[in-house]
């Protein structure tokens, strides 16, 4: 499994909606006609909420009540679950852990986390765009960078400034900007005397609609996901990102210590880690808050 306890130790620390910084590098491609451009740090602002997270619930949620969108999963509880951001257990948190999810804390929470499109998912972790992640999510990307002089999956790597910084090659960060349900337009679509081929086709037709419709109404990665063996339908909406550059690997003996054996124990005595930062182009002449 591509993610662990361990991210969603580190997801509970930022709870951050996404925004922008002016920072510094090229401009190619953007689409803005006229403006000044600049290569921009992901940001995340601090949680909106005061009170400090009880320890009772702290552990409650590290045992895992959310299945995130990037598609990863942990074990739980037998009295607890996995449960969607759009549909959280907040009765049960209140009465066991005096604990509220406001909607504000669970959408930040949700833009806190990223999916990357090589497998796995990791958070944001900084108020200047570090994504933390496990060392053999990075894996693909540390041996693509690497050369004939540089092995990065073997012998590590670290930044010492924003220019040391090595872009990936072909990595897209995802992360869940909204959701939507959508199970009684894809229900919809298949009508009584249907064959079960038939209906399968409607349903494949349907959702390819939806998610045309949707990208091309708000420019956002759009996925329909089928939940509950086709119980539920959600369209969830991703923003992509494409300028991720990595900061931050350990040597891999030191990252895989222990062998995928201790990839399912925990505490762990290892370095499984990756660090990458997030960039996104943006205009001098326009906000910087997305």
């Amino acid at each position: 499994m591509k993610s662990r306890q361990s991210i969603l130790r580190r997801l509970v620390r930022n709870m951050g909606g996404i925004y922008m910084w002016n920072g510094v590098g090229e401009a190619d491609g953007f689409p803005y006609e006229g403006c000044e451009l600049t290569r921009a740090v992901v940001a995340i602002e601090p949680a909106f909420y005061d009170a400090p997270m009880p320890n009772e619930f702290r552990r409650f949620f590290l045992g895992a009540i959310f299945i995130f969108a990037a598609g990863f999963s942990v074990s739980a509880f037998a009295d607890e679950g996995m449960w969607l951001f759009n549909a959280p257990p907040v009765k049960q948190l209140k009465e066991k852990y005096q604990f509220e999810p406001t909607p504000q804390w669970l959408d930040h929470l949700q833009k806190a986390s990223v999916r990357f499109n090589s497998g796995g998912s990791g958070s944001f972790v900084s108020a200047n765009g570090l994504v933390i992640t496990n060392h053999h999510v990075g894996a693909d990307t540390l041996q693509k960078i690497s050369d004939p002089q540089h092995n990065y999956l073997r012998d590590g790597f670290y930044a010492r400034t924003q220019k040391d910084e090595i872009k990936s090659t072909d990595l897209e960060l995802n992360v869940l900007m909204s959701i939507e349900d959508v199970t009684a337009r894809v229900n919809g679509a298949v009508k009584p005397g249907m064959t079960g081929e038939q209906a399968a086709g409607a349903r494949k037709a349907v959702i390819a609609a939806i998610e045309k419709e949707s990208k091309e109404k708000t420019g956002l990665r759009s996925d329909v996901v089928t939940l509950y063996q086709g119980g539920a339908y959600n369209l969830y909406r991703y923003k992509r990102y494409d300028d991720v550059r990595l900061v931050f690997a350990p040597e891999q003996q030191i990252a895989f210590y222990g062998g995928d054996p201790d990839n399912f124990e925990y505490p762990r005595y290892d370095l499984d880690i990756c660090i990458f930062r997030v960039y996104e182009m943006v205009s001098r002449r326009r906000s910087t808050i997305i």
